[in-house]
């Protein structure tokens, strides 16, 4: 028989994946926190239960998506009061096709991507440069 697939060892499995759910949405979708409170390794949970197990996989993202819709809320009320760093930092998010960038994106026409050719010179020795 195998002993991972003993009834036993599934209860103990499951448990620890509720456990850990738990821990996940009280850490506010912090995985390294929700690991080290349930007492489970961060690879336990990402390379053998979110690989294994869909709908666990499944109910990790959906907590993390729920914690980013938490925090959008939270930065769209800062903007409606005024807060300028938050107005800032959604224009610079959102507002990219209208020129809102702290750096230049060089791109081909209309965004596609460039073909970049390097030429190597017979002679040239770059530690010379």
């Amino acid at each position: 028989m195998n002993v991972g697939t003993s009834p036993r060892v599934k209860k103990r499995i499951a448990d620890n994946k509720a456990k850990f759910l738990a821990a996940y949405r009280k850490a506010a979708s912090n995985m390294s926190s929700a690991c080290e409170s349930v007492g489970i390794s961060r690879n336990t949970v990402e390379q053998v239960w979110m690989k294994k197990d869909a709908a666990f996989a499944a109910s990790v993202n959906e907590q993390k998506e729920r914690m980013i819709d938490f925090v959008e809320s939270a930065l769209m009320k800062n903007i409606i009061a005024g807060n300028v760093v938050a107005q800032i930092f959604f224009l610079k998010c959102q507002g990219k096709i209208r020129g809102y960038v702290e750096r230049q994106e060089i791109t081909g026409k209309d965004g596609e991507s460039l073909d970049v050719v390097y030429k190597v010179y017979k002679g040239f020795d770059p530690k010379k440069v």
